[in-house]
């Protein structure tokens, strides 16, 4: 399944988290009638190896503009969905602000670090809400410094 996905997203753009594989299953006495769609699974692979159709259902986005207010006092805005994770949010911030990848980003919301692996959704976080970004220093370390 997780290898049609990849497919999928290869040739249509839809990302795997939004997919929905649903099999379609038809009877050979009647090749134009189809079932009902169930999940795709590894029990009906079989079934769909022998005359099945595949249906993308893609699940729709709840997307809402977030705030990101920087050191310096500039904010963007960033659409983003509740499902997405901090590190794509961290991404996200990457394209749009120069010489800020996501390995020095530090977010916080109301007071607490955000950790990585973490959806927005599970910090609560809404439309309307401001994410402050600061930046972790980064040494530059010198040749010569470290002979």
């Amino acid at each position: 399944v997780q290898r049609i996905k990849k497919e999928i997203f290869s040739v249509f753009g839809v990302p795997i988290k939004y997919q929905r594989l649903c099999a379609l299953e038809h009877s050979p006495a009647r090749p134009n009638n189809y079932s009902h769609p169930s999940r795709l699974a590894r029990d009906n692979m079989e079934r769909l190896r022998n005359g099945g159709t595949i249906v993308l259902q893609a699940r729709k986005r709840k997307e809402f503009n977030l705030t990101i207010l920087q050191m310096n006092g500039n904010k963007i805005s960033i659409l983003v969905a509740p499902d997405d994770t901090v590190e794509e949010l961290k991404r996200e911030i990457a394209e749009k602000i120069d010489n800020t990848p996501p390995a020095i980003q530090r977010l916080f919301f109301l007071g607490k670090e955000l950790s990585d692996h973490r959806t927005l959704s599970s910090y609560e976080i809404t439309v309307e809400k401001v994410i402050h970004l600061f930046k972790k220093k980064v040494q530059n370390v010198n040749a010569q410094n470290i002979l």
